[in-house]
């Protein structure tokens, strides 16, 4: 994989909120060169809460090499979560989690960046470069004037790639945030 077109600053010692910023401007410091750049920003719509256990679990397994006890450990600390929603002194019934990885955790942020890997590759496989902050993308191409038709249809056919994706994933974007 080409570590140069693939940036993730989230979850990472030395990569923030900075580190992520100072890539997008260099996105855009192609415009002070007059080389025009396709961008496309997208956001996924409750990114943590939708994250499907057994896709993960086959995830950290098969693409991870993750097995015997650690996934075992892992399979156990998704499972068997419940929550329910208090307001002043009303609440809900407690409802068992079936998705989601727990908030404010540590591992919450690792496996939804393992559960969301893929993305990357799929930005490679149409030679666009892919800048990810948690649940953020960015997906962005450099143009010249003599391919911007073949550059455009090559980020549109990424788009397709990512959004049947998300779709098979259990993920879903945010129409007016993208």
């Amino acid at each position: 994989m080409n570590v140069e077109r693939m940036r993730h600053s989230a979850y990472r010692p030395q990569y923030s909120t900075e580190t992520a910023l100072l890539y997008t401007l260099n996105i855009y410091s192609s415009a002070d060169r007059s080389q025009p750049t396709l961008l496309l920003s997208l956001d996924l719509s409750a990114a943590f809460d939708t994250i499907d256990h057994k896709i993960l679990i086959n995830r950290l397994s098969n693409s991870f090499g993750i097995s015997g006890f650690v996934l075992g450990w892992l399979t156990s600390y998704l499972s068997n979560r419940s929550h329910l929603v208090r307001v002043g002194q009303a609440q809900s019934n407690l409802t068992n989690c079936t998705s989601g990885v727990p908030q404010g955790s540590v591992f919450g942020p690792i496996l939804f960046s393992i559960y969301t890997s893929p993305i990357a590759q799929i930005a490679q496989d149409y030679n666009i470069s892919l800048q990810q902050y948690a649940d953020d993308t960015l997906l962005y191409l450099g143009l010249s004037t003599s391919c911007l038709q073949t550059a455009t249809s090559r980020l549109e056919r990424c788009l397709s790639s990512l959004h049947a994706w998300f779709c098979c994933n259990g993920m879903c974007l945010k129409p007016m945030k993208s």
